[in-house]
């Protein structure tokens, strides 16, 4: 996991009373949501990452328009940062999903493989999901096709912090299938029908 700082990003000769439009990724808004409500005046404008955003506010050269994006797209635009440390939650981090044809561990990897809940053939894991975390993955993907309608699932609880991950199972904090089992005991990678190895007690 690597933490995540949002900052509202502008011009210089920029203030938060002049800012007029935001831009910046749609994940970049959510995680700011609460700073965003006391400013419901400027109009939050969707755009493909945070760090593009910021150039886009660069190209720009309207002190009336911000981003959302870390200290290091401002300092590489030569920007001003208006509000440091914006998003809702001080531990908010990205993770990674790891996709490869073969996975190698050594004998250092045990906290890595404990993390990783799944894994299989792409088909296998796209198509039939078995592991809770991995369907609210699949739930995720844009569909294609305007009229075809999946089931979108929406995690509730909190993201386990990195630096003390919760006992058990890594996602029992958001899993909608958790069981006091799930809290105290980390589950073992097993190998299913479908060749789909999953690491969740639900099996």
């Amino acid at each position: 996991c690597i933490k995540i700082n949002q900052h509202l990003i502008g011009l210089e000769g920029a203030t938060l009373d002049n800012i007029k439009e935001v831009y910046s990724h749609p994940q970049g808004f959510q995680q700011s949501s609460e700073f965003l409500k006391t400013n419901k005046q400027w109009i939050c404008i969707p755009y493909y990452n945070t760090a593009t955003s910021v150039k886009k506010v660069y190209d720009l050269n309207d002190i009336t328009k911000a981003a959302i994006g870390s200290e290091r797209a401002a300092k590489l635009y030569g920007l001003k940062i208006l509000a440091h440390n914006i998003n809702n939650q001080y531990e908010n981090q990205t993770r990674f999903l790891i996709i490869g044809r073969n996975l190698e561990f050594d004998e250092n990897s045990d906290d890595i493989l404990k993390s990783i809940p799944f894994e299989g053939k792409a088909d296998e894991v796209y198509n039939n999901p078995k592991h809770p975390y991995t369907k609210a993955l699949i739930s995720s993907v844009p569909m294609q096709h305007p009229h075809e309608v999946k089931e979108r699932i929406v995690l509730g609880g909190s993201m386990p912090s990195a630096v003390d991950l919760p006992s058990g199972c890594r996602f029992n904090t958001r899993c909608p299938y958790k069981k006091e089992r799930c809290i105290i005991e980390s589950p073992t990678r097993k190998i299913l029908d479908n060749g789909t190895e999953v690491a969740c007690h639900l099996y």
